[in-house]
């Protein structure tokens, strides 16, 4: 096992990858929502951008997943990664696929907001930095709702 310093030096390593990673994907999700229904379309490099975003999400969450957590916020980031990560990769992400996350979107903004609020403002306590990086990834993923929810109501 890990000493906690060694623990806490690895966690951090992993969640700065996941957090680049996760980025890198709200941008390929935010550029596609913006170009659908338009003459411009999301197109090849568009589809491209989210696929490599998306197994960099995943490769960056696995190794996250596997970075030595702390046993208080080890199930907290699983559950995420199952019920909110890999649906959206294997629900949403793709073409023709909106359907899916306007009728789950409810859903996911739920479990992702009791993730936040118990990374955040819960018992457990991530330190200054992870608790930063948790908070940005809540922002993007606010901006991404403020996307999708704006191409809904302009349908």
């Amino acid at each position: 096992g890990f000493a906690d310093g060694d623990r806490r030096v690895v966690f951090r390593d992993a969640l700065s990858g996941f957090h680049r990673a996760n980025l890198a994907l709200v941008h390929a999700v935010e550029e596609a929502l913006l170009v659908t229904r338009t003459p411009y379309g999301p197109g090849a490099r568009g589809a491209e951008d989210l696929r490599a975003a998306r197994v960099a999400l995943a490769l960056g969450f696995d190794r996250l997943a596997t970075a030595g957590l702390p046993d208080d916020v080890g199930e907290d980031f699983a559950s995420l990664h199952l019920n909110v990560v890999r649906t959206i990769d294997l629900h949403v992400l793709g073409e023709g696929r909106d359907a899916y996350l306007m009728a789950n979107l409810e859903q996911l903004n739920n479990l992702w907001n009791a993730f936040h609020r118990r990374m955040t403002k819960g018992t457990v306590r991530l330190g200054d930095q992870a608790t930063d990086t948790v908070q940005a990834m809540h922002q993007n993923w606010n901006a991404v709702l403020r996307a999708v929810l704006g191409l809904r109501g302009n349908s």
